[in-house]
């Protein structure tokens, strides 16, 4: 008898690369790790698709594609900008430095090792996926790092579980644990800034995992059920049915009720059931108490809490912190942060 476990296939070992085209109008990437060389001569390189991703539309009528291959130094918010979000949507450039190379994309130099510009030869449906033979039109070596694969993702850029067994208290905004029996009634989360009352109680530590690079979420509620917006609650990722997730098969307008069940977040890769409907925020006007949100990494600067670990009192608006004051999770400076739309 025959048996396919296919389980045994996570035994293939995979590099994690941002493939770059443009529409026409706009820079697009996404992140893929079903990249590899098929012929020496010619030089040839074939990379494979999910035909839901934009990215997929985007290369069969352009023709061109940069395969960017990730270095170890890589950060999380790589993953997180070319790998959650749509171009369709969204600008996925926007705030992400780079330059270009002959064929005019966008080349990662700072996360990367290596880039490849691709020329579409030939293609091959595979179903669900599109596979494009492509010749090489250039090819460069940026750095002696290694490649990131998905193995070394999992266990070294991935957010992981704490493994101490510890009493505490987890925000429930950011996923930030407070390790003690006791949570100060006066304690600000200093990740995502939010109150003691986000808090809720964790007989083990070592079950929750540590928060994301990025902890901020904006809450937002649609007054259509079908638009309700989902958060995780491990990585504090955000299902937005008006985007879905076409690069992992779920198309734009699919409500989060008609997900599969077999699917998961995208960003921390935990099942469905993790998620919980997004709250309506209030609305700011008060600039003494306008939030600014970091657009690197997503941390959010409250002026009613402040920064008081880098010298920003309480009740500091954002307009009066000197320019000297950088980000306290990403250190990029003042202005990088963009008001927060609540």
């Amino acid at each position: 008898m025959e048996i396919i476990d296919k389980s045994s296939l996570f035994k293939i070992a995979y590099g994690l690369y941002v493939i770059t085209m443009n529409d026409g109008s706009r820079d697009n990437g996404m992140i893929c790790n079903a990249v590899m060389q098929v012929t020496n001569e010619p030089l040839q390189v074939a990379v494979a698709i999910n035909k839901a991703n934009y990215s997929h539309e985007v290369i069969q009528k352009s023709g061109l594609m940069n395969v960017n291959v990730l270095s170890e130094a890589a950060p999380f918010s790589v993953f997180q900008n070319f790998g959650f979000r749509s171009g369709r949507d969204n600008d996925k450039f926007a705030d992400v430095p780079f330059t270009r190379s002959a064929n005019g994309l966008p080349v990662l130099s700072h996360d990367c090792n290596a880039f490849y510009s691709l020329k579409v030869e030939s293609y091959i449906d595979l179903g669900t996926h599109g596979m494009f033979i492509c010749s090489v039109t250039e090819a460069q070596t940026l750095s002696d790092l290694n490649t990131m694969t998905y193995t070394y993702y999992q266990e070294n850029v991935k957010p992981k579980k704490p493994t101490t067994k510890k009493k505490g208290w987890i925000c429930k905004i950011c996923g930030y644990v407070y390790e003690g029996d006791e949570l100060p009634p006066d304690y600000i989360c200093p990740l995502c800034k939010h109150p003691a009352s986000d808090f809720e109680r964790l007989d083990d530590v070592s079950a929750a995992p540590a928060a994301p690079q990025a902890a901020a979420v904006e809450e937002t509620e649609s007054d259509d059920p079908k638009m309700q917006k989902y958060v995780c609650d491990i990585c504090t990722a955000v299902y937005d049915p008006a985007v879905g997730d076409p690069e992992h098969g779920i198309p734009a307008g699919t409500p989060f009720e008609d997900i599969p069940d077999t699917w998961v977040c995208p960003i921390c890769g935990v099942s469905k059931e993790n998620f919980r409907p997004l709250k309506k925020a209030k609305k700011v006007s008060d600039p003494t108490t306008q939030k600014y949100v970091c657009k690197i990494c997503t941390a959010v600067y409250d002026p009613v809490v402040g920064d008081p670990e880098h010298g920003i009192p309480a009740g500091t608006p954002f307009e009066d912190i000197p320019d000297t004051w950088v980000c306290p999770i990403c250190g990029v400076t003042k202005e990088n942060f963009k008001p927060l739309e609540e």
